[in-house]
């Protein structure tokens, strides 16, 4: 019994302390466009693309890496297309499957950030939990600039999806880069007093069976 509640602890343990090498999530780009596809988003099947044309955008180049749990790191590679003629380009890239952290009060901080826009050009880049945006995590550039902004979302269940957002505005034929980094860190003390109690149960066990052993070595003592 003290063994098996020994074994069952440290698998336990040991498999959140391994956690951060987990990944589960799926990244992909979707494109989207007035008067292309039937102005539906459309999957490029695929979590990066180089020099893919789009309606009236071409040398489209972006890509996202997602890495977790414990914590999200969700990076979108620099996005950067140019415009043939005036158009509004909508880039998503979506990491989908996402098992954790799970918290209803999960803190997200968001680097939004334009390297290069054509006078007259917006960029508006923002981040979707579950296709719905997250109040706070927007941005609309009509200059270059770098944003930081905070939230706080509730993922008290899994899986979860987020979605970091270009929308492009292009008021004539001109080239933008931009890209957005995305990270969450869940409260550490959640996950040490976790893991110290599995390790403590098994340590407590381990005592309770060392000492059970012991008097039962000194009770045949006694009675040879």
């Amino acid at each position: 019994m003290y063994k098996r509640l020994i074994t069952i602890s440290s698998v336990i343990a040991g498999a959140l302390v391994w956690a951060p090498m987990a990944n589960a999530a799926t990244v992909d780009v979707y494109l989207q466009e007035a008067g292309t596809n039937g102005g539906a988003s459309m999957s490029q099947g695929a979590s990066a693309i180089s020099d893919v044309s789009y309606g009236t955008f071409d040398q489209i180049t972006v890509g996202g890496s997602y890495a977790g749990p414990p914590g999200i790191s969700f990076d979108s590679t620099t996005l950067s297309t140019s415009a043939t003629s005036s158009g509004t380009l909508t880039v998503d890239v979506t990491a989908t499957g996402i098992t954790g952290p799970l918290s209803a009060a999960l803190p997200l901080l968001a680097e939004l950030q334009s390297n290069g826009l054509p006078v007259g050009w917006t960029v508006t880049e923002s981040i979707y939990l579950n296709g719905t945006l997250v109040s706070g995590l927007t941005n609309a550039f009509s200059a270059t600039g770098t944003v930081f902004d905070s939230a706080n979302v509730n993922a008290s269940s899994g899986p979860y999806s987020l979605t970091e957002e270009f929308v492009i505005a292009a008021s004539s034929t001109g080239q933008t880069t931009d890209n957005i980094e995305l990270s969450a860190t869940p409260l550490p003390s959640t996950w040490t007093m976790l893991i110290a109690s599995l390790l403590g149960l098994g340590l407590f066990a381990h005592r309770g069976s060392k000492k059970r052993s012991q008097g039962v070595s000194m009770l045949g003592a006694a009675t040879a």
